[in-house]
């Protein structure tokens, strides 16, 4: 199953009613419904360009009823919102500047940081995020931003004035960072019921009900999961906040936390072409005061690891795999973990990170045994069984600061799995052993065969199902990680999500390939615009504390 991503554009442009900078994208609508006044949207006049309402005077511009656009993989989601009522002085923009409406009664002070370029084009194009305020008014500073100082858009008061439903469904394909294309689309049914984009757990519902199968065998999870995800998006443009507090709302946060990143900076096993068996080598700056530092000494021991395995091996053995990390051509697991080593003692930071491994031992399970060696022919002598590679772990942990193991058996190994976890007090992290799938979460549970949860949110095909399993993973004492996927795109939706869930820890690859840093750099954006009120999990990233 492959990962995917989304494209969505907003399109800033002047209302000549009020001169102000409000979004509208490409008039078209497409609706069920034969007849307009039925369906409900605004008419459109092209000679005009802009989107037009029969409550006001028939060659009156409303550009306050047009539609955001979220285009994603699977799916654009058009939805129509209503004006908002000047009082409450909805935020333009969230990220970058923002400009409360006119008539707002804000006076934040700018300061010599918050000046933001002028926007002096009529209409200013963005993607995903920008700077763009109203014609007359200062910029102020995003950090600025805070429930404080704004009257916050997604208030009651305000969510009651603005009514946004799905007008229009698109898919498109696209392709991951292995070159795969992706999928479907899914519009009819969801166009007639005219859901609120803030309905979230609604529309889930409603697009698992018309797939009808247990394993969304009929639309495909990455179809469903398409238009779960715009609709997110969406919820959080209606709302007016940024896309991660919407999904701590969603989820029953009143706090969020940025996570610790698990870096993956030495690949192995199916996900690369050396020798080595084990998939993963990760490094966890657990000790950085807070995100943008945790980046920082990820990134210097990157280079440093990649300066330790060029001097050891040579420069053809700095090629990365598909996460960006290393993949040097050497066999042996604890080799791998020796770099490590020297590349955090050489870069300084021995006081602040600890090692993570995904082992991946699915891969090399062979008839009941465990092939350390299986890129090579078969060689039934060299198989181990589970015992003997649980007690090769426990080296590891006794010699290196090993402090998370992801699938160290196959996932249908549930003895060795739960003898393993129970025996040591380190992170036990199930991902292929529970497929984000809250039946094989609850047995794990059960048999106390992990601690922790691999939340991959297209292995579960929608938002809501995420959240789902999150908080049963955490409600049972477990600890959640956010992951990506090896075959990956630009899109940064689960960096919203870990702060949103406050899961505490996220793993997206190495501080390498454009991809992975997407996240990474979309988490130091968030952990900007929270400015002072931004909690970093640090060393409490297997459970955060929370208010």
């Amino acid at each position: 199953m492959m990962w995917f991503g989304f494209e969505y554009k907003v399109t800033k442009k002047t209302c000549p009613v009020c001169k102000q900078r409000v979004t509208r994208t490409n008039p078209e609508y497409s609706d069920s419904s034969d007849s307009e006044e039925e369906a409900g949207p605004p008419t459109v006049n092209e000679e005009e360009g802009g989107v037009f309402s029969e409550e006001h005077s028939e060659r009156t511009p409303l550009l306050h009823p047009s539609p955001l656009s979220y285009e994603a993989t699977v799916a654009t989601v058009t939805i129509a919102a209503q004006c908002l009522p000047q009082r409450d002085s909805p935020l333009l923009e969230y990220d970058g500047y923002y400009s409360p409406m006119e008539g707002s009664e804000e006076d934040t002070e700018e300061t010599e940081d918050d000046a933001g370029e002028d926007v002096d084009d009529d209409t200013a194009q963005l993607i995903g995020r920008g700077a763009v305020r109203p014609e007359g008014q200062e910029a102020h500073s995003a950090r600025a931003f805070t429930p404080e100082t704004h009257t916050l858009p997604h208030t009651p008061s305000v969510l009651s004035a603005a009514k946004m439903s799905i007008v229009k469904i698109h898919a498109r394909e696209i392709l991951d960072s292995r070159g795969n294309p992706t999928v479907e689309d899914i519009a009819p049914k969801l166009l007639q019921q005219k859901l609120s984009v803030v309905d979230q757990e609604k529309i889930d519902k409603l697009m698992l009900e018309l797939d009808g199968t247990e394993n969304k065998s009929k639309f495909g999870a990455n179809a469903i999961l398409g238009v779960s995800l715009a609709v997110c998006k969406a919820g959080a443009a209606e709302k007016g906040v940024p896309l991660f507090r919407h999904i701590a709302d969603l989820a029953g946060h009143a706090d969020v936390i940025l996570p610790v990143p698990a870096f993956n900076v030495i690949n192995g096993g199916s996900h690369a072409g050396n020798k080595l068996a084990m998939q993963e080598f990760m490094i966890l700056p657990v000790g950085a005061a807070n995100f943008r530092e945790a980046m920082r000494i990820g990134a210097e021991v990157y280079h440093n690891l990649k300066s330790v395995i060029k001097s050891k091996y040579g420069k053809d053995a700095t090629n990365v795999g598909d996460e960006g990390g290393f993949a040097p051509n050497i066999l042996e697991n604890n080799e791998a973990l020796e770099l490590l080593k020297s590349a955090i003692e050489k870069a300084g930071y021995s006081d602040k990170i600890i090692i993570g491994m995904d082992v991946a031992a699915s891969e090399f399970f062979r008839n009941g045994k465990y092939d350390l060696d299986f890129k090579s022919p078969d060689d039934p002598k060299r198989h181990i069984t589970g015992e003997q590679l649980g007690d090769l772990y426990k080296s590891f942990i006794k010699n290196y600061p090993v402090q998370s193991i992801e699938d160290p058996f196959d996932q249908d190994d549930w003895e060795n799995w739960t003898k393993f976890t129970s025996s040591v007090d380190i992170q036990i992290v199930g991902d292929d052993l529970t497929v984000t799938n809250p039946k094989r979460i609850q047995q794990a549970v059960e048999k106390k065969a992990c601690n922790c949860l691999l939340l991959k949110v297209n292995q579960i095909g929608s938002v809501t199902e995420s959240i789902q399993a999150c908080k049963l993973a955490q409600k049972n004492g477990w600890g959640v990680m956010v992951s990506h996927r090896s075959g990956e795109t630009e899109d940064t939706f689960i960096a919203d999500l870990v702060v949103g869930l406050c899961t505490g820890q996220i793993k997206t690859g190495a501080p390498c390939r454009s991809e992975r840093l997407a996240k990474y750099n979309q988490l130091m954006r968030i952990e900007e615009q929270l400015g002072d009120k931004a909690k970093f999990a640090g060393k409490d990233f297997r459970h955060p504390k929370l208010n």
